[in-house]
């Protein structure tokens, strides 16, 4: 299985190398329903992930958007998890209308992230700059390299707080979204199913408690 080794509070692997997050609470419940053992693709980047799915040296994503590009080559369960995805500023930037305000100017988006897929298919006039993590991008709009970063709400929430950075904030919302599912090999279709099924066992009084273990913060317009 090949997951984000620094996607907090989604999935990460933590100091002592233990799989933790939102999606690791969900695989550890269909692991369960399933009675089967999932082995985690540890140590490889982001794109490394997606590259060993693409060559089926992995067999399946535990979070992920679904995307275009990424459905040549895998097959997606119904979404299990969403959160907006938002503009990230310095402070002396005022309220943003949207991804029209980004324009001309550099904007920070995670290598490999359905983020960055959407932007380059749907806003080409947007100066993007990859960098390899979450944190790396938002250091990135703290020190003024970049006027803004575009990701998902809960993970920057998350790690604005873990870094202490207080002269960032998010300025804006997008129209998309991080529709997170999980999702197989697309040569093996059964798996996906299989997934699925457990994900729809899962009972709503789990999920909520998965849910407010990991989300603390509460999302204002």
């Amino acid at each position: 299985m090949g997951v984000d080794i620094a996607w907090a509070p989604f999935e990460y692997i933590s100091e002592n190398g233990s799989y933790e997050g939102l999606a690791a609470e969900y695989i550890r419940e269909v692991e369960k329903l399933l009675g089967i053992r999932m082995k985690i693709a540890d140590k490889l980047s982001w794109d490394q992930t997606v590259q060993g799915v693409k060559d089926r040296t992995l067999d399946m994503f535990s979070c992920v958007t679904p995307t275009p590009e990424r459905e040549k080559y895998a097959r997606f369960t119904q979404t299990y998890l969403s959160f907006p995805m938002v503009i990230v500023t310095g402070n002396e930037v005022t309220y943003l209308q949207g991804i029209d305000d980004l324009h001309g100017k550099p904007v920070a988006v995670v290598k490999g992230y359905a983020s960055e897929e959407m932007l380059q298919r749907n806003h080409p006039e947007l100066k993007l700059k990859a960098a390899k993590n979450i944190e790396e991008a938002l250091m990135w709009v703290s020190k003024g390299e970049v006027f803004a970063y575009v990701g998902n709400v809960a993970s920057t929430g998350y790690y604005l707080k873990k870094l202490g950075l207080t002269n960032i904030k998010v300025a804006g919302q997008t129209p998309y979204r991080f529709e997170l599912a999980m999702a197989a090999r697309s040569d093996w279709p059964e798996l996906t199913a299989i997934l699925q099924k457990a994900l729809n066992a899962i009972p709503q009084k789990r999920k909520d408690e998965i849910y407010n273990q990991w989300i603390r913060f509460r999302f204002e317009q």
